[in-house]
């Protein structure tokens, strides 16, 4: 039987994790419980939880319908001068 490899993706838990606690200080300051939140972006509860503590690596249409559900600019979810490892 042939194995499929499994992908590998980038994955940066600092930023994750930056990325993930802005939708939450975002969604609480806009008065949305998690609830609400998730099923306005359509997806599960538990998914928006991951994504909050950073262990989901969002793709970037998921950080746009973030940003159009809390009605801010997309680029407020990331961070300014973030350093590019290489």
């Amino acid at each position: 039987m042939i194995r499929k490899r499994q992908r590998e993706y980038y994955k940066d838990e600092q930023l994750l994790e930056y990325i993930g606690n802005k939708i939450r200080e975002l969604r609480i300051a806009k008065g949305m419980s998690m609830e609400s939140f998730a099923n306005e972006f359509e997806i599960d509860y538990s998914q928006l939880s991951r994504m909050e503590l950073g262990k989901v690596n969002c793709s970037i249409s998921m950080l746009y319908k973030v940003a159009e559900i809390l009605k801010v600019d997309a680029k407020i979810l990331l961070p300014i001068n973030y350093p590019i490892k290489k």
